[in-house]
């Protein structure tokens, strides 16, 4: 959970049922969430981002070569990883 700062996250291992309790809003940047992936010391599968991608973005490389889902409900296309549009 993020917004101009990463305020937690949640970690969903195979067959668990996926609850989200948002903390925190406000203005929304991407950038300390790389930051966030790379101080992790889980091996992680990937990153998934519940957004509507209006923010700033930070390079793909910060995120160490950790796949970054991105769920939006804009209409709009992530500039790297995978988006999927929710609204579908």
């Amino acid at each position: 959970y993020f917004d101009t700062r990463v305020n937690d996250g949640e970690e969903f291992l195979p067959g668990d049922p996926v609850m989200i309790a948002p903390k925190g809003g406000g203005g929304t940047t991407f950038q300390p969430i790389p930051e966030h992936v790379r101080a992790s010391d889980r091996d992680l599968a990937c990153v998934v981002i519940l957004t509507d991608l209006y923010g700033d973005f930070p390079d793909e490389a910060e995120f160490n070569g950790v796949p970054v889902v991105w769920v939006c409900n804009s209409g709009q296309e992530a500039p790297y990883g995978v988006t999927l549009d929710i609204r579908e």
